[in-house]
């Protein structure tokens, strides 16, 4: 089994909580849209431990 079999799913959680927490913050939808298609935005923040 390889190990990337789950990316696509746990990339649509990730994505999940990320636009939840934008439109949380800022309830203007297409602004969070667009923001969030900007490219570099799909970063999730506190999400991983840095190397090192």
């Amino acid at each position: 089994m390889t190990p990337d079999l789950g990316r696509g799913a746990c990339e649509a959680l990730v994505d999940a909580v990320e636009l939840t927490r934008a439109l949380t913050a800022a309830p203007d939808v297409p602004a969070v849209l667009r923001a969030y298609d900007a490219p570099g935005a799909r970063r999730p923040s506190g999400w991983c431990v840095p190397p090192g």
